[in-house]
């Protein structure tokens, strides 16, 4: 507890000397102190306590739920889905997000009891665990790669989709490092065990073990991230590259040396995937297969590889390391650049090309019978906070690696993001020398300018939808995606994934503060 505790009290010390100061200072204030608070508390809202509440359909919650959104048919009245149920990837992604925000000392942590909220979690995962099944070490049931569960824990039917059980474990990784493993509740073999049993070597091993078989699995009902297309994806790779990463590492740290190696290999073949399967020449596509499909949805118009240049590989770069495709690699700004273009002039609201969807030519707004709408594709908040954390990632890891190259297919991502006067300097820099370094005139004029571009980004959601005074003084705050017309809030309310993107992104900035300041 003395090591958790010590970090709490460091929180709140950074918290009061910080005051009402913008919570980094790049450029113009974004959200002050208290506006972070605001949104960490939000985020909150949707995180199961006890076991007082109730879902839509007199489901009890049980403590650690995390629920996608408190939205059901009807509830916004226009909304026709049903979001108050528990992602594995949306509650990872929180539960990430809040462990992160423990190291980081956001502002507003230390009036939580964290360690608590982290522990329901886990006991919760391990429930969905349970309730899914793993039949065998290396053969998973028809049930373990189901995407969602109910506010119980009792698995519903859904799509299975692979990238939610590297993405919790994930998350356990980094809540045992936030909290420390002392203050870990949940028994230890409910977490971690070296034994080959499946029915006991704990959660985070069997998430791992999962993941370790099912990289490549593409079989009927394995859905992408947005559950529409079967397949193998970009952003299920990349975040499993990183489970069994940060796996690896575990596991070897902790007496499990040949699961550290099977990890290790396992990873492998993962990188020599992500290396070979997914460049179309100018850009990442988010399939493995060769071509896009013709279209996602039935509905939705037909535009060729428009529906390769997906949000999805931007968040696996924000959410995974993976050395073969650092951020500055050429490859990666040809993709973050097409990938921008594609939503320039898509939206009537938008008319500085800040705000992005899933893909083009998505038609998906929930407020319709099935969602679909009348084919009109809508900018989504995560998104939108997505591209901009990519922008930040970016000025962190050029500033780090103190270079980036400037090939001539590369060049186009910074006349986008660039001012004209500093993009002219770059380019006849990259004509010069071919590579901006630390020392070069331009080189953290260059940084700061790609981080006012995710500031722009964050700005354009934080004017349509102004923060709250408080947690208690908004039904509703952050939805799932933006009116393409008028920029109402569209689909679901009150959105986790909104809400940590928000957080995430802020929290890279800070670290890109601290070395710009």
């Amino acid at each position: 507890m003395k090591t958790y505790g010590m970090r709490l009290l460091l929180s709140v010390v950074l918290a009061l000397s910080f005051g009402q100061t913008a919570l980094c200072d790049i450029g113009e204030t974004l959200y002050s102190n208290d506006q972070v608070k605001v949104v960490l508390g939000m985020m909150l809202r949707n995180v199961s306590r006890d076991c007082s509440k109730f879902d839509h359909s007199g489901r009890r919650y049980a403590p650690g739920a995390v629920i996608a959104s408190p939205s059901f048919p009807g509830s916004p009245a226009d909304f026709t889905q049903y979001y108050e149920r528990v992602w594995v990837r949306d509650s990872a992604l929180t539960m990430s997000c809040l462990a992160d925000a423990v190291k980081k000392s956001l502002p507003g942590i230390e009036t939580y009891d964290v360690a608590s909220i982290l522990n329901d979690y886990l006991v919760f995962s391990t429930m969905m665990q349970q309730n899914f099944g793993f039949d065998g070490c290396k053969n998973v049931s028809d049930n373990y790669g189901q995407a969602l569960a109910a506010v119980n824990g009792s698995p519903e039917k859904w799509s299975k989709q692979s990238d939610g059980p590297a993405l919790r474990a994930i998350a356990t990784m980094k809540i045992m490092e936030a909290i420390g493993e002392q203050n870990v509740k949940v028994p230890a073999r409910s977490v971690y065990d070296k034994k080959i049993d499946c029915n006991d070597m704990g959660m985070l091993k069997r998430d791992l073990e999962y993941v370790s078989v099912a990289f490549n699995y593409s079989g009927k009902d394995y859905k992408d991230m947005w559950e529409e297309q079967e397949g193998v994806f970009f952003f299920n790779q990349m975040v499993q590259y990183e489970a069994l990463n940060k796996g690896e590492a575990f596991a070897t740290s902790h007496g499990d040396g040949e699961a550290g190696k099977y990890y290790a290999s396992k990873k492998l073949e993962i990188a020599r995937s992500l290396e070979s399967n997914y460049w179309r020449g100018k850009y990442l596509s988010v399939w493995m297969a060769e071509g896009c499909p013709g279209t996602i949805r039935e509905q939705c118009p037909a535009r060729g590889d428009e529906n390769c240049k997906n949000i999805g590989v931007i968040l696996g770069f924000i959410h995974a390391d993976f050395p073969g495709l650092p951020l500055s690699d050429p490859k990666v700004l040809q993709t973050a650049d097409a990938i921008r273009r594609a939503f320039c002039n898509r939206y009537g609201i938008d008319k500085r090309c800040l705000l992005l969807g899933r893909y083009p030519v998505d038609c998906f707004n929930g407020n319709s019978k099935d969602g679909q709408g009348d084919r009109q594709a809508n900018p989504w908040v995560l998104s939108t906070h997505a591209m901009a954390q990519f922008y930040y990632k970016l000025a962190n890891t050029v500033y780090v690696d103190k270079k980036i190259e400037l090939p001539k297919e590369a060049l186009s991502f910074f006349e986008l993001v660039l001012s004209k006067e500093t993009y002219g300097k770059l380019a006849a820099l990259a004509n010069e020398k071919g590579r901006l370094v630390a020392g070069d005139a331009l080189f953290v004029p260059v940084l700061k300018e790609i981080a006012n571009q995710g500031d722009d980004m964050i700005k354009a959601v934080r004017d349509l939808y102004p923060v709250p005074k408080a947690v208690e003084a908004s039904a509703d705050w952050l939805p799932e995606q933006i009116n393409a017309a008028d920029g109402s809030k569209m689909s679901a309310r009150d959105l986790s994934w909104s809400y940590a993107s928000l957080l995430t992104a802020l929290m890279e900035r800070m670290d890109l503060e601290k070395r710009l300041r």
